[in-house]
């Protein structure tokens, strides 16, 4: 696709890509998609994948290919690789440092590994009729949503283990680690679920949660208790409001 812009009355421009199958236009997928949501999407899908937007990581991006049903960023491997061992609090070989990255990717995104590039396709819809133009994500606008195991295992196991140290039956994370036979940090973190803000506890229930919240995020992540504090670090503050 083209960057182009057209100027609407009273001078207002509007930026947008354009495909280059012309004259072929019937035969694209996706004829044009509005500028702005499709680069805040790039943009954002960059950061949270550990390239941030500056001069080096924009250069990983080789390509932008738009489908009917997909979004696909190929990235040069060796860029990438670069930019997210320099991040590692460790040394990490190009396997592991591949395996850290898909542990940020969202329900339904993947990346392969194609030699010099690594392929991440985001399952997205870019939509641009009916005088409407945007961008949307296909697992939460375009089909229910599914709980996810990963997620409704650790925040029912959290709640069985907060039952247990309120009981008495267990006195100390430190004793309910050895019990269980598992590290204590880890424990620790996933005994925090329990004290999820409830709105979004629903929300993980019903397979309702930001496609980006996965277990990885809340176990990385310094859970505070107040509720309006989950909200802004996870995002859901909107979300919760539609939940009854």
């Amino acid at each position: 696709m083209a960057a182009t812009y057209s100027i609407k009355k009273g001078g207002r421009r509007y930026r947008y890509y354009v495909s280059r199958t012309k004259p072929n236009m019937a035969r694209a997928a996706i004829t044009r998609v509005p500028a702005p949501p499709l680069e805040q999407l790039i943009d954002a899908t960059l950061l949270r994948l550990g390239l941030p937007k500056t001069a080096n990581s924009h250069a990983v991006l080789q390509r932008v290919q738009i489908g009917a049903s997909s979004i696909v960023l190929s990235l040069d491997k060796a860029a990438a690789l670069e930019i997210w061992q320099t991040q590692a609090a460790e040394p990490l070989d190009d396997r592991q440092t591949q395996a850290h990255c898909r542990s940020h990717l969202a329900t339904g995104e993947t990346l392969m590994d194609h030699g010099a590039t690594l392929i991440v396709t985001l399952p997205v819809w870019a939509e641009f009729r009916g005088g409407r133009a945007g961008i949307s994500q296909t697992g939460q606008d375009r089909q229910a949503r599914t709980p996810d195991p990963a997620l409704l295992k650790a925040l029912a196991r959290a709640h069985r283990w907060k039952a247990l140290l309120l009981s008495g039956e267990i006195r100390s994370i430190e004793e309910l680690a050895i019990r269980i036979g598992q590290e204590r940090r880890h424990v620790g973190r996933t005994l925090s679920l329990a004290f999820l803000n409830p709105a979004l506890a629903r929300q993980i229930l019903r397979g309702e949660q930001p496609a980006s919240l996965r277990l990885s995020t809340l176990l990385d992540a310094d859970i505070p208790l107040s509720w309006q504090q989950q909200d802004q670090l996870f995002g859901t503050a909107q979300q919760a409001q539609k939940i009854p």
